[in-house]
């Protein structure tokens, strides 16, 4: 009995790691040669979600130059994902240090979802396209449930991010670690 209980559960893995894979490679794009690189520093251990406070179409470019120009951030936009509307955009490779959070950047993988999530909501798209970025991301770097926060959540960052309309704990439903 217990070796079939192992074998589902390593089928359902599986299972669920290539449907995810599958479905964040259809709507991916990697634009890391686009942006400043920032240096290598560690091994990803947390993951932070954000929004943009943009209730506008926006691009990547755009928010990088905001980052870059008004914020003064040296390597430009601060997170390593942007979630739009229809796509995934990696920006920096995952071991490089984002500007995301105040005294939490190391082996922080930062996300940013472009919305105004105290005005809106995600949309749908948004939400799987999160959901299955989130589980590539923990299942690729061993990443406990535990260790998904939102902007707000860390010590000494005093925001709304991801903002009030963006329920972080029902996300964390449909987020299969290997804990």
């Amino acid at each position: 009995m217990v070796k079939k209980v192992f074998r589902f559960v390593a089928v359902s893995a599986a299972v669920v790691w290539f449907l995810v894979d599958a479905l964040c490679s259809r709507y991916y794009k990697d634009v890391t040669e686009c942006f400043t690189p920032s240096p290598i520093t560690a091994t990803p251990r947390f993951l932070t979600i954000h929004h943009d406070g943009i209730d506008r179409p926006t691009t990547c470019d755009e928010i990088n130059r905001y980052h870059r120009d008004t914020c003064e951030m040296e390597y430009g936009i601060a997170y390593h994902y942007v979630v739009m509307p229809d796509r995934i955009y990696k920006i920096r490779d995952e071991r490089q240090r984002g500007t995301h959070v105040k005294n939490g950047n190391t082996g922080n993988i930062g996300i940013c979802v472009h919305g105004d999530f105290n005005k809106s909501r995600p949309t749908l798209t948004q939400q799987i396209l999160l959901i299955c970025l989130v589980n590539k991301l923990c299942w690729e770097y061993d990443i406990p449930k535990q260790n998904i926060k939102g902007h707000g959540d860390w010590a000494g960052n005093n925001t709304s991010c991801p903002g009030r309309n963006f329920d972080l704990k029902q996300m964390l439903k449909y987020i299969y670690t290997k804990e």
